[in-house]
């Protein structure tokens, strides 16, 4: 099963909404999956603008939470926001988070030049 970014778009929009109410992310994609009577994902792809986001720690350590084991994370990142400090944050937190951390060549022929940044939760 694949949870593309639109329900985590949709998760994103109702945690700013509940965010004063308590519910975690965790909490709320985990309640979205339970209702729509979704097993754990096996992959998560996002085109979120994460390191614009002052929840992206909480997004990406809540994703890896609800990945089922083997699970795989995917974004990706342009090249002109490569070398910016909030982009290291990025890449440092898949990589402390995730149990295997790859970062992609960039694929040239995208415009803008983009890279693909992966992580899979422990299989086990």
């Amino acid at each position: 099963m694949v949870i593309g970014a639109s329900i985590l778009t949709q998760a994103h929009a109702l945690i700013a909404r509940e965010r004063d109410h308590g519910v975690t992310v965790l909490e709320r994609i985990e309640r979205l999956l339970r209702e729509r009577q979704l097993p754990a994902p096996q992959a998560i792809l996002s085109g979120l603008p994460l390191i614009l986001l002052p929840t992206m720690e909480e997004i990406v350590r809540q994703t890896e939470a609800v990945l089922a084991p083997g699970g795989e994370f995917r974004t990706f990142s342009y090249l002109q926001s490569h070398p910016t400090r909030a982009a290291g944050r990025l890449r440092r937190l898949l990589r402390d988070t995730f149990a295997e951390y790859s970062v992609s060549e960039f694929c040239w022929r995208n415009f803008p030049p983009a890279l693909v940044l992966r992580g899979r939760k422990h299989s086990g």
